[in-house]
């Protein structure tokens, strides 16, 4: 039976106000967002990019999207938090038609449910934060309970036991809701409001808390994050994308949430930027276990939930301060000048009391930084005059074994070794090098032999705005609308030096909005509906005033008047590959929605997710062109530059590298949560992903066909093209290549068990199996090849350079057939052009699988006392059909089809192509350099124990502690799409080793601690508001990889590694070697002597990822005061320091044996800053 309220007879149940609702309001959120067609930086302008905008999503099959939008939905409301129990009298028997109101004490906002005729309830998606719950029945007293809090994917248990009696006798309990989970058995920790606000956070970016829950760590970079994500420009930037690797899945295999919506940067999968930390209510981290509602990413799914108003008026502002002044050296870099100012605030409060809140947020970050020293060496006046004996005889100085560096008598030098003296013509000079120097330093700032000191400085700026609407539309209904925006701004600089130029300037912007519906049909039926637009374009460029290749005469199409990149060995870089005016937009709409159902004992979840993403990019790093100058015509980097002979050099037509990508996923689901008995529940549930892969709006890009290579097959849509490349138009050809698959299914099955159904401990076992959907630039680089963009790279003949009026890097193409081919056109004509040697392609496999994960756990919780959990957890994953690149044209180390002994001026002619072309008599695998094709055939597999220790927050603190034991094993490290190859492609076998985030011991803890308040006011206000925040971590070392450097095994692979000599150990461990002279050694970490170089022609039996670096120990700490000002009003003053002990924590050792002697094996930066203080106000209310 269901009760009516006397005043209003409409039924009880939904998230209601206590007063009648006023008429419904109405959420309207259309908008376009178009982007200047212009860039600017400061005064610094970039490239015209297309303009994108939020509009009508591509055409899918039209089954799948009626089965989206026709369907039971999607449970995103995964940001809320659920409550269940059973109703019984004293005697256990079961009480049907129980009336059960959960009221959130910040709102007065309810939701009510009907016992079933098992006495069950289920009341879901409520709002986290502080409730209170009332049950009653006919003939039974009424209960209520106080002090439950309920936490964001929190299954909270309420069992009420009634006694018989008058319903107007109300008996109360004051008690919190345990933290044992008797229902869910994920693997999860809850990051609360409390430790999001009140622990030191380096940057305040609150992501970084990801890392206190068990089995994540850290992983390698990669390109997952980089300038192309948002806010990730290094260590001290600001709040951007995170690697993250938990139990044993990549780092970026993450499903990250806000407030229900998706929040992943598909651009590489990886985190958008998290909200700060005032304005953060809290967020979970769940991993292995989860129930069918989850997809999207495999490994783990953080949910985020953002504050909002109340009834009650609440905020406050902050400053944080940083100045290098207090701060310790780096023990390697040394002096940093840093200096960091974080302010804002935020406030909410009531619109309409019990009917309508808001709440808001702002925050301002500055931050000028300028890193360690740098030191470069330039041309000086006396080598412009032809006289190299100075830089020589300084060279000669720092060399260990007083070795003179050799120039090359051919190239035009006059040299005696002994003397240590080099002399030439200057009328052997580039004209183009000459103009070149005039944007270096002069030699007023120089030394003798041209070596200059400096830092580069990197302002960065950000801007954070958040904005919440909460509303309780009916009885049965309420909305919310959320809006987050963040900007990101770095400047680059010129100033008419070049060696300033190696930072990019960024301009990174995003825009999150997400509304979410709840609608109560009935009492045991609820609907949650969430729609979320995301955009986040990055734009990326040079200063404004740079020069270019055309600047100083040399004939390269510069496509941007403002970008150049060359880089000296052993000398200096001039501006930065990263620098290129390139613009990265991606567009994300989602539409989710979900239905649950209480049913008997059994608690039924129905849904769909759709998510269409959009990435457009405009620009190539490589459209100006871009030299290296190694040495290898004339002796010397620096000489090299001067007599324009550079080694390599690449370009692309720019605009035709213009992509427009895109993705739809669908996701659907049913799960069921049965408690079959008392203290026994079984979850079973099944996720279908079809998958439909990534295409190209515009059907740009071409793909290698060996079966057209081997028949001699030429595209019939660019007739130039070799035999073998295939584009869209060609037989057979479909957008994304590969094909659809409609048998991704996902079956979810736990059990979780109370074995004294009091709800104190539980043992819990879980089997998923999960699916990735792919990033979208993965597939980014189609676009780049020709012909629109028509890329290009080749070794440059520079034979007869010291004859030639003109030189190669005043003419790069002059012993190219056919000489400069840009610009193209584009869109590219059926006859475009093809480069005669090094065409560039790929391959994406028609039957390419995507990545998944079979988890399984199986854990035990203990409530110990009201606030103490202690958990032991077993962990087991298994990745399967991991991502990466199987070389296709590689060279192999016979002799060449000419019979030329195989060497490493000759691997174009050891191409697999080029000798089936000249066994086949044909020209067309004489054209191809070297490529890829996409496979899956990679595999890892993580086991690990997690032992967790949590007391939440009670009696003036709280506690988090983790231990994980873990081991990682894989024969592919995905590091996006750079991810390396296997050293021998028809071996894969012989990659299976540590994951290159495999970290067997690691420990964090964390807690917060208040000093309790004393009676006495005078010694409360002195001993009394006192808070100590401290995060400790331990972690072992990452692996590492020795290699050559160097391709000893011929086939140009890249990734040889040596052979290790028996009975050496492999490390040094000297990180902090002896002084010499004044100058202190890096520290040397890898012992040389272990290692020997392996046959020519063959591969070494070094293991990939078998040695470890150091590891990781570091203490952060925060101590507040709190001053009382009036009634709720607090000024909080608070100091903060990161890496307390000053423990210096290295990164891996340089690794590649073609290194210098003095530099293999050392160490050259470290992860994490020296000692940094903070220091901080707050006023509250």
């Amino acid at each position: 039976m269901v009760k009516r309220d006397q005043q209003n007879p409409v039924n009880v149940y939904g998230m209601k106000s206590e007063k009648q609702s006023g008429s419904p309001t109405t959420a309207k959120w259309a908008r376009q967002i178009r982007p200047a067609a212009r860039t600017t930086f400061g005064g610094n302008t970039m490239r015209n990019t297309p303009q994108y905008k939020f509009g009508r999503t591509s055409k899918t099959l039209g089954i799948t999207a009626a089965l989206a939008f026709s369907s039971l939905a999607h449970g995103q409301a995964v940001a809320n938090a659920k409550m269940h129990g059973t109703v019984t009298d004293s005697t256990g028997a079961v009480i049907p038609n129980a009336t059960v109101v959960a009221t959130q004490l910040d709102s007065n906002a309810t939701a009510t449910a009907i016992s079933s005729d098992s006495g069950s309830f289920t009341l879901t998606n409520l709002p986290v934060g502080a409730y209170s719950i009332k049950i009653s029945a006919p003939g039974f007293q009424t209960y209520t309970r106080t002090g439950i809090t309920l936490q964001v994917s929190n299954d909270a248990e309420i069992d009420a036991p009634l006694t018989i009696g008058s319903s107007d006798v109300v008996i109360s309990v004051n008690s919190g809701a345990s933290q044992v989970q008797v229902d869910d058995t994920a693997i999860s920790t809850i990051v609360d409001q409390q430790r999001t606000v009140d622990l030191p956070l380096n940057g305040r970016n609150a992501a970084s808390l990801i890392l206190l829950s068990g089995a994540a760590a850290p992983t390698v970079n990669g390109n997952m994050t980089s300038t192309k994500s948002y806010g990730s420009t290094g260590t001290s930037a600001i709040g951007g994308s995170l690697n993250i690797a938990v139990a044993g899945g990549q780092g970026n295999q993450i499903n990250f949430l806000l407030d229900g919506g998706d929040h992943n940067d598909s651009f590489s999968n990886v985190n958008m930027p998290f909200p700060f930390p005032d304005v953060l209510q809290e967020f979970s981290v769940q991993t292995t276990g989860l129930a069918a509602q989850y997809g999207v990413h495999p490994s783990a799914a953080v949910n985020i939930v953002t504050k909002g108003g109340s009834n009650q008026w609440h905020g406050g502002v902050f400053e944080f301060l940083r100045n290098s002044y207090p701060n310790a050296n780096n023990r390697i870099t040394g002096y940093t000048d840093l200096k960091r100012n974080q302010f804002g605030g935020y406030f909410g409060g009531p619109i309409l009391h019990d009917k309508l809140f808001f709440f808001g947020g702002y925050q301002h970050t500055s931050l000028r930084i300028a890193p360690g020293q740098t030191s470069s060496f330039v041309p000086t006046p006396a080598m412009l005059s032809g006289n190299f004996t100075p830089y020589l005889q300084y060279q000669r100085s720092l060399s260990a074994t007083n070795a003179c560096p050799t120039l090359s008598a051919s190239a035009g030098f006059v040299y005696n070794a002994a003397a240590c003296t080099a002399t030439i013509n200057p009328a052997l000079f580039s004209p183009a090098a000459i103009a070149l120097t005039k944007y270096l330093p002069t030699a007023s700032t120089l030394n003798a032999a041209g070596q200059v000191n400096y830092r580069v400085p990197a302002p960065q700026d950000e801007n954070q705005w958040i904005g919440r609407l909460d509303q309780t539309v009916s009885q049965r209904h309420t909305v919310f609308f959320r809006y987050f925006m963040t900007n990101f701004y770095q400047k680059s600089l010129f100033n008419g030096n070049l060696l300033n130029a190696i930072n990019p300037g960024l301009k990174d912007r995003g825009k999150y909005g997400t509304f979410g519906d709840n609608f109560t049909i009935t009492p045991s039926i609820n609907n949650a509906l969430r729609l979320t637009v995301t955009r986040l374009a990055i734009a990326r460029g040079a200063p404004g005033d740079l020069i270019s290749p055309a600047t100083l005469g040399s004939n390269v199409y510069s496509s941007v008047p403002n970008y150049i990149y060359l880089n000296v060995s052993g000398a200096f870089t001039a501006s930065c590959g990263s620098c290129a005016p390139t613009h990265y937009v991606t567009n994300h709409y989602q539409a989710a929605d979900d239905i649950s159902m209480q049913k008997g004992k059994h608690f039924l979840q129905a849904g769909f997710d759709y998510i269409h993403e959009e990435l457009n990019l405009a620009g190539i790093n490589t459209e100006n062109g871009q030299f290296t100058f190694n040495g290898s015509y004339s002796g010397l980097g620096l000489s090299d530059l001067l007599l324009g002979a550079p080694n390599t050099f690449a370009q692309a037509f720019g605009p035709g590298a213009a992509a427009h990508l895109r993705y739809n996923y669908f996701g659907y689901y049913a799960q069921d949560t049965w408690h079959a008995a008392k203290g026994l529940t079984i979850n079973a549930g099944l996720r279908w992903e079809p998958w439909f892969p990534e295409y190209e709006k515009n059907n740009i890009g071409g793909e290698f066909s060996q079966a057209n290579f081997n028949a001699n097959i030429t595209s019939s849509v660019y007739t130039n093209a070799p035999a073998g490349i295939v584009f869209f138009g060609d037989k057979g050809v479909k957008p994304g290549f590969i094909n659809s698959r409609f048998t991704n299914f996902s079956p979810r099955l736990g059990l979780a068990f109370d074995p004294r159904g009091d709800g104190k401990q539980s043992l819990r076992a879980s089997y998923t199996l999960t699916f990735e959907a792919p990033e979208l630039y993965y597939d980014s680089g189609f676009p780049g090849n020709s012909p629109n963009a028509s890329a290009q790279s080749f070794t440059v003949d520079n034979s007869t350079n010291q004859t030639d009026a003109v030189k190669s890097f005043d003419n790069p193409w002059k012993k190219i057939q056919g000489g400069n081919p840009y610009p193209t056109a584009y869109p590219a004509p059926s006859n475009a052009f093809f480069p005669a040697t090094n065409v560039s392609t790929g391959l994406y496999p028609s039957n390419l699988r995507r990545t998944y994960m079979h988890q399984y756990n199986a854990s035990y919780q203990n409530q110990i006392s009201p606030n103490w959990l202690l958990s032991a957890s077993y962990i087991g994953t298994s990745t399967v059909h991991l991502w990466g690149f199987q070389p296709i044209n590689y060279a192999t180390p016979q002799n060449t089809p000419a019979g030329a002994t195989a060497t490493t001026n000759n691997t174009s002619q050891r191409y697999l192509l080029y000798r089936a072309a000249i066994a086949n008599n044909t020209t067309a695998g004489t054209r191809y350099g070297a490529f890829s094709s996409t496979a899956d055939y990679g595999m890892a597999n993580f086991n690990g124990i997690i032992l967790t220790a949590n007391h939440r927050v009670a009696n003036n603190f709280s506690l988090l502690t983790n231990y994980t034991f873990s081991h990682c094993l894989s024969n592919m490290n995905y590091t996006g799409d750079n991810t390396p190859p296997s050293q021998d492609p028809n071996n894969h076998a012989a990659e299976y080793s540590n994951c290159n985030f495999d970290t067997t011991h690691n420990l964090t803890v964390s807690g917060v601690f208040t000093s309790p308040k004393l009676n006495s006011r005078g010694l409360n206000y002195a001993l009394g508001g006192w808070q100590l925040s401290p995060i400790a971590t331990y972690r072992t070392g990452m692996p590492y990889t020795v290699t050559d450097g160097t391709d000893v095994s011929l086939t140009a692979i890249g990734q040889d590694r040596p052979n290790q000599v028996a009975g050496v150990s492999r490390y040094a461990k000297n990180l902090y070697p002896t002084p010499s002279n004044g100058v202190t050694p890096l520290p040397l970490w890898i012992n040389s002597a272990a290692y020997t170089t392996q046959a020519t022609g063959t591969f070494g039996n070094e293991t990939p990822l078998s040695a470890r670096g150091p590891g990781f120990a570091n203490i952060d700490a925060a101590v507040s005061k709190r001053f009382p000002i009036y009634e709720r009003a607090n000024l909080e003053l608070r100091g903060e320091t990161f890496n307390v002990l000053n423990h210096p924590n290295y990164s891996n050792p340089n690794s590649a044996r073609s290194a210098n002697a003095s530099t293999f094996g050392r160490i050259s930066s470290t992860v994490n800053d020296a000692r940094l203080f903070q220091v901080a106000a707050k006023i509250t209310f």
